[in-house]
C-alpha cells in the first residue's frame, strides 16, 4: 500500500513539473543555457513558437520578446543528391562563387521538400559601398548571402512572412529544402567541412562584407552587435551568425548586388526513393 501511494506521489509531482515548465515557457521567461556549445532546439512550446513566428517591429524588439528561444529543429533520414561543387574566382571588382547549392554536408529528410543541384553564380563585392541607411531585410527578401560551400544563406523570414526560424523547422546541420529545391541555412551552419562551427568566416552577404561564425548577443565581449548583426572589430565591419533573431543579418550595411537575389529557380525537389 505504501508502495502504491509513494508510485501516485511520484506521478503527481512529475506531471506537476511540466505542467510548470509549460506555463514557464507560456510566461515568455525563457532563461535556457544558449552558448553554441549547448544547443537546445525546440525548447519552447507549440504557442511559444506561434507567437514568436507572428512577431513584427523593429530587431530589438523581436530579440527581446525571443530571448532565449531557440529554433524549431526536426531530424530527418539522410538522403544524397549529389557531391557539394562550389568554385570561388577573384575578379577585379568581384568574388565570384559559382555552385550547385548542395552542401559539404549530409541532407537530411526533415520536411516534405528534398535538395535539388542548382546552377548558381553569385558575385560578391570586393568593396562594399557603404549606406547612410541600411536597408532593412524585409519580408520580400528571401536570400541575404552564401555560405563558403556555395549554399544560399537566408534572411529572417519565410515564403509566409513569418520569422523563419520559429514558424519552419530546421534540419540537423541548420537548414532545410523549399518546394523548388533550394537548399538553405536558416540558422548556423552546424556542421561541414568548409563551414561548420569551428569555422572563423562562414560566407558572404550579397553586399560583400563577410558573415563571421556564431556569438551569442548577450555576452559577446566586444563591441555590440547592432540591428544588422554586426560590428566594426579591427577595422572591419562584418556580420555574425547568431543563435537569435535574425540569425545572419537583419539589414544591408552596404549596397547588395542585385543580381544576387535572381538567382531562385523551379527544380525538381523529389526525394529520392
Amino acid at each position: 500500500m505504501r508502495l502504491l501511494l509513494f508510485f501516485y506521489l511520484l506521478i503527481f509531482f512529475y506531471t506537476n513539473k511540466l505542467i510548470a515548465h509549460e506555463l514557464f515557457l507560456e510566461n515568455k521567461d525563457i532563461k535556457h543555457d544558449y552558448s553554441h556549445d549547448n544547443f537546445n532546439f525546440n525548447n519552447g512550446s507549440v504557442n511559444d513558437y506561434k507567437i514568436a513566428s507572428n512577431l513584427s517591429g523593429d530587431t530589438i524588439f523581436i530579440q527581446e520578446q525571443t530571448n532565449g528561444l531557440f529554433p524549431r529543429q526536426e531530424n530527418g533520414s539522410k538522403y544524397f543528391i549529389a557531391d557539394n561543387k562550389v568554385t570561388i574566382q577573384n575578379e577585379d571588382n568581384f568574388l565570384v562563387i559559382k555552385s550547385n547549392n548542395i552542401p559539404d554536408h549530409s541532407l537530411f529528410t526533415n520536411n516534405p521538400n528534398c535538395a535539388a543541384e542548382q546552377s548558381f553564380t553569385f558575385k560578391i563585392p570586393k568593396v562594399p559601398e557603404f549606406l547612410e541607411k541600411p536597408i532593412k531585410i524585409s519580408r520580400e527578401i528571401q536570400e541575404v548571402g552564401v555560405a563558403l560551400n556555395g549554399v544560399v544563406l537566408s534572411g529572417p523570414y519565410d515564403s509566409e512572412g513569418k520569422i523563419a526560424i520559429y514558424n519552419r523547422k530546421i534540419g540537423q546541420c541548420g537548414g532545410h529544402a523549399d518546394p523548388r529545391g533550394m537548399y538553405h541555412y536558416h540558422y548556423g551552419p552546424l556542421c561541414g567541412e568548409s563551414v561548420n562551427m569551428e569555422s572563423k568566416q562562414i560566407g558572404w552577404a550579397f553586399d560583400g562584407i563577410k558573415i563571421m561564425n556564431f556569438v551569442d548577443r548577450n555576452v559577446h565581449n566586444k563591441t555590440k552587435i547592432d540591428e544588422c548583426n554586426g560590428h566594426n572589430h579591427d577595422g572591419e565591419y562584418h556580420y555574425h551568425s547568431t543563435n537569435s533573431y535574425p540569425s545572419f543579418i537583419g539589414c544591408f550595411k552596404a549596397r547588395p548586388y542585385e543580381a544576387n537575389f535572381r538567382q531562385k529557380r523551379a527544380s525538381n525537389s523529389a526525394c529520392p526513393k
